[in-house]
């Protein structure tokens, strides 16, 4: 992202997020060989990569009836905010993460 600020002489950025629902089905993405219609778990507010990797058929069928299955895609885009002089390159976002979620979110509890 750096390289590419550089480059179109950017030094500032817009960031947004996005929801929209999806309907929930099974899927497998065959260059990771993951499973991506399970809700991921979160650390430190990032999904899991790779969090439903398997070969295991009845390890899929345990996660079916487990799991939650996301109910929504968030996308977390970036997108370059261009300097007046180069009013001639376009502006591009770029996704920096995209994954599904159940719409359940938990909070941390601070007691004093």
């Amino acid at each position: 992202m750096k390289g590419n600020l550089d480059l179109i002489d950017s030094n500032r950025v817009f960031a947004c997020e996005d929801s929209t629902s999806v309907v929930s089905s099974v899927s497998c993405d065959s260059k990771t060989n993951c499973f991506i219609c399970f809700a991921p778990k979160l650390v430190n507010g990032l999904p899991l990569i790779n969090q439903f990797q398997t070969n295991s058929f009845n390890e899929l069928q345990e996660w079916s009836q487990e799991l939650e299955k996301s109910k929504s895609i968030n996308a977390n885009l970036i997108e370059p905010l261009l300097n007046k002089s180069s009013s001639l390159i376009h502006s591009r976002s770029y996704i920096i993460a995209s994954y599904g979620s159940d719409n359940k979110y938990s909070g941390l509890k601070f007691f004093s």
